[in-house]
């Protein structure tokens, strides 16, 4: 089972996690959060070893469903890792594009 946190608790927590953005190339080049890593769901699997084992990992999307995916494979390789509930659609925060 895998945590999930709306984009209120995210912002306030974003300083201690790293960003994960599973949305595809075309989508995270319309703009991602500050510092995210951006990953691909369907690459994710063999990219596990560019991720960091020692952070939180706040996993995004755009509506939240590619992000719970992504949230549970990381969690079952023992990575630390929190769905943003609702996407980036949600998001109310700074992006950088």
């Amino acid at each position: 089972m895998y945590r999930e946190m709306s984009a209120a608790e995210a912002a306030a927590q974003l300083p201690n996690m790293s960003v994960l953005d599973v949305r595809e190339e075309y989508e995270a080049a319309q703009g991602t959060l500050e510092g995210a890593v951006h990953i691909p769901l369907s690459e994710l699997p063999v990219r596990l070893g560019e991720l960091s084992d020692s952070r939180t990992h706040l996993v995004v999307c755009q509506n939240g469903v590619r992000s719970a995916m992504a949230t549970e494979l990381l969690s079952q390789y023992g990575y630390e890792a929190v769905n943003l509930t609702g996407g980036l659609k949600d998001w109310t925060g700074d992006w950088q594009r």
